[in-house]
């Protein structure tokens, strides 16, 4: 199964983070996009609270546009969920 949540602060994590911890548990494909188009505040990689978790199954993408959303969608195979 492969997981992917959008990003766009970094208090976005303290709603996805059991569902984030339940995926690495059980061994699901996860990305992460954190959205850099915005300029107040962008949720930085660097400060995820995954970011140095070692699981070889976790990805992080930035999103620089917010059409890149959209594309990153469109083009994205196999996501179970969004």
């Amino acid at each position: 199964m492969k997981l992917v949540f959008i990003i766009d602060r970094q208090n976005t994590y303290h709603f996805f983070s059991t569902l984030i911890n339940e995926g690495i548990r059980r061994k699901y494909e996860i990305e992460l996009w954190h959205n850099y188009f915005d300029e107040y505040k962008p949720p930085l990689i660097e400060n995820s609270p995954f970011y140095k978790v070692n699981y070889k199954k976790i990805k992080y993408k930035k999103v620089l546009t917010k059409e890149g959303i959209s594309d990153l969608i469109r083009l994205s195979e196999g996501v179970d969920y969004f």
